[in-house]
């Protein structure tokens, strides 16, 4: 199955600023917010954009194994795109944001922001200046945990979709365009070149793969190598325990066995004695 898109983009609405011409695209679970800016993929006008996806599922473990956070575990109260699951991305912006309303009495315009707060104003010069000091002093949003001591953990559940990009350049001379009542051949091809953009959005695979964690020594593993141990040095201890025992027992049995010959002897020599003497 696949998804074909045509998108118009009208460059003629850019800004002189602007230094490319096309779209920018997300692939996301439905549960979660799209990223475009940061995990998006850019189509460019004037090509033919096919996305492959395959799905990937990660099953990491939580304490005292890893360090990861279930989504509905997740404390929600300041996090800005509340309904959808959590995500670190959207834990990075929430935190940035989180220190701009308390420093500034005002959010950022680029994230969204809680219900009891408001965006700053443009035409508020105290606020603006609020904002420019605050990003210049903190960086990025990445950076808003290493400032406020706080971490935005990975998700113990994750859906991760792999893409592979490729492009082609659309459309060809042979391509059979639509809309172009009162132009050319050749000025609507040129137009859909710079205003047009092809996206092509496919599954690689029907399956998917999943990556899980496991713990590599459990509890079952250290009772079983205990009772290993145990048993195997206290069968050496039992066995050294009754070699010396039989040791003991032999060198007494030894030297009871050396003192009788030493008397049976020594009545054997005052026997022979006694009998010679008899004999005379």
């Amino acid at each position: 199955m696949v998804f074909v898109v045509l998108l118009f983009v009208n460059t003629s609405d850019y800004m002189s600023t602007s230094e490319s011409a096309g779209v920018r695209l997300a692939i996301h679970a439905p549960t979660e917010y799209p990223f475009p800016d940061t995990f998006g993929y850019s189509a460019p006008v004037g090509f033919a954009s096919s996305f492959g996806m395959k799905k990937k599922l990660i099953h990491r473990l939580s304490e005292p194994y890893g360090d990861c956070i279930h989504s509905e575990n997740y404390d929600k109260t300041d996090y800005i795109y509340q309904q959808y699951d959590y995500h670190p991305e959207g834990c990075h912006r929430s935190r940035f944001q989180t220190k701009l309303i308390r420093d500034c009495s005002c959010g950022g315009p680029r994230f969204p922001v809680p219900k009891s707060s408001r965006h700053c104003s443009a035409f508020n010069a105290i606020a603006r200046d609020c904002l420019e000091r605050n990003i210049g002093d903190m960086g990025d949003f990445h950076h808003i945990t290493e400032a406020m001591d706080c971490k935005c953990k990975q998700r113990c559940r994750e859906v991760v979709h792999e893409v592979t990009f490729s492009t082609s350049k659309w459309p060809s001379g042979a391509t059979d365009l639509d809309d172009c009542d009162g132009m050319t051949e050749s000025e609507c091809e040129n137009y859909y070149r710079h205003n047009a953009a092809m996206v092509e959005v496919f599954y690689e695979q029907l399956n998917y793969e999943l990556l899980q964690e496991s713990e590599a020594y459990g509890l079952v593993n250290l009772i079983a190598d205990f009772g290993g141990h145990l048993g195997l040095w206290l069968g050496f201890s039992v066995i050294t325990v009754m070699e010396v025992i039989v040791l003991v027992f032999d060198v007494i049995s030894i030297c009871f066995h050396r003192k009788s010959d030493h008397k049976m002897n020594n009545e054997r020599m005052n026997y022979l004695t006694y009998d010679g003497d008899t004999t005379k």
